[in-house]
């Protein structure tokens, strides 16, 4: 059985031969070594140039005859096939050993830097009508692009044999510092190290907060101001230079909390709690960042809301459609700003708090505290409960951390 099938075999081997020689210049030959110029010309446009070297306008095999040297092999005659006429090779001559060897060295630097696509009408007269990028060098890959070195940042190497959370010498900016979550994180600033620049409205209470930090022992000065006037970010830089001659760190967290209905809200509203809740970090964040950026370092903290993933629990006059939108706008504000400091050396972040005893929440304190027992932790949250956090986002603790929301709420709102 197996001697009447041999006759067919051979016939299918033969056909299946001619078929390879009728197409074999369509595609690249899978031996370049054992190959003539068209095989060669085909790992070239792979991008395999081990044992290929080029001269002039003609390709040349390179094969080891021995385990010490290589020598140039004289490639195949020009081939013709379907009227394409392949590009034909001119060895060098076997006379002059250290000249090829020069050559063999010049070519092999060229082919070091083929990184952009090569058009194969040019470079590869044997193939036709493709266009081929050969592979980049592993060691050339994830490279900083040429006109980013001189502004690229790069990030420092932690030393977790240090204090991390240690802000000795840094000058902390924290608006709305007068009382609530600004003068608890002020004061937490000023326990890890930090002189503070204060700003509030309301002068009587930035005066009680700048007591407090002096009675730290810390160096501190107070800016009396609406966020939201066109003034207060140049103040803000200006108290902090003074102060300090540095600006390490900026919280801001003055804001503005209403409930509104989507139905009835007014433009009036609407406008005055974008105007102090975006706004306005982003006009102080505007003109602290290029000083951050000159320094080489600087942390940005904005106090967002974990009402941002979801509308308003109190539902008193509304879901608060003005406010959540708000906070979320910030937070968005917080991951873009990132993007576009990060490789100068600058982190800014965000913290989402819950439901916070504060005297924002003075007017419906007893609301407030109805939704105690949904917060896993046990209890309502503090101010102080953020403190720990913002020193982690001010420090070295948090060195490789931008862009990021971090939700303190005790689970009250469990996000990704």
């Amino acid at each position: 059985m197996a001697h009447a099938r041999a006759p067919i075999r051979r016939r299918l081997c033969a056909r299946r031969r001619r078929k390879t020689a009728r197409f074999a210049w369509q595609r690249p030959d899978p031996c370049p070594r054992k190959a003539g110029d068209g095989a060669s010309q085909a790992a070239l446009a792979r991008g395999d140039f081990r044992g290929i070297a080029v001269v002039d306008r003609g390709v040349v095999n390179l094969t080891p005859e021995s385990s010490h040297e290589y020598r140039f092999r004289q490639p195949a005659a020009p081939a013709y096939d379907r009227g394409h006429e392949r590009a034909q090779a001119q060895p060098a001559h076997a006379e002059e050993p250290y000249q090829q060897l020069q050559a063999v060295r010049r070519v092999f630097e060229a082919l070091r830097g083929f990184t952009q696509p090569l058009t194969s009408a040019k470079v590869f007269p044997g193939c036709v009508g493709k266009r081929y990028r050969a592979p980049t060098p592993w060691n050339r890959r994830r490279q900083v692009p040429a006109d980013m070195e001189e502004n690229h940042m790069p990030l420092p190497v932690p030393d977790i044999s240090r204090n991390l959370f240690d802000l000795s010498g840094y000058c902390s900016i924290v608006t709305g510092a007068g009382q609530g979550i600004g003068l608890a994180l002020a004061e937490a600033l000023a326990y890890a190290g930090s002189d503070l620049v204060l700003t509030e409205r309301n002068a009587e209470h930035l005066e009680v907060g700048a007591s407090k930090i002096e009675a730290i022992g810390r160096k501190v000065t107070t800016v009396a101001c609406d966020v939201a006037a066109d003034d207060t970010p140049d103040r803000l830089v200006k108290a902090a230079l003074d102060l300090s001659g540095r600006i390490d760190v900026l919280i801001n967290n003055a804001g503005l909390m209403t409930f509104a209905d989507m139905l009835t809200v007014e433009d009036a509203v609407w406008d005055n709690i974008y105007a102090v809740n975006v706004r306005a970090p982003m006009r102080i964040m505007r003109a602290v960042l290029p000083e951050m950026v000159k320094a080489k370092r600087g942390s940005v903290i904005n106090i967002g809301s974990s009402w941002s993933s979801r509308a308003s629990v109190f539902n008193q006059d509304g879901g608060g459609v003005d406010y959540c939108s708000s906070k979320a706008a910030l937070q968005s504000l917080t991951r873009a700003a990132a993007q576009d400091v990060a490789a100068k050396g600058v982190r800014v972040n965000a913290i989402a708090p819950g439901a916070v005893d504060t005297p924002m929440h003075a007017d419906h304190r007893a609301k407030l505290f109805e939704y105690e027992k949904y917060i896993p932790l046990g209890r309502m949250q503090l101010a102080e409960d953020l403190a720990g956090t913002v020193i982690f986002l001010a420090s070295d603790a948090s060195g490789y951390i931008t862009g990021q929301t971090l939700h303190v709420n005790g689970g009250l709102i469990m996000n990704d």
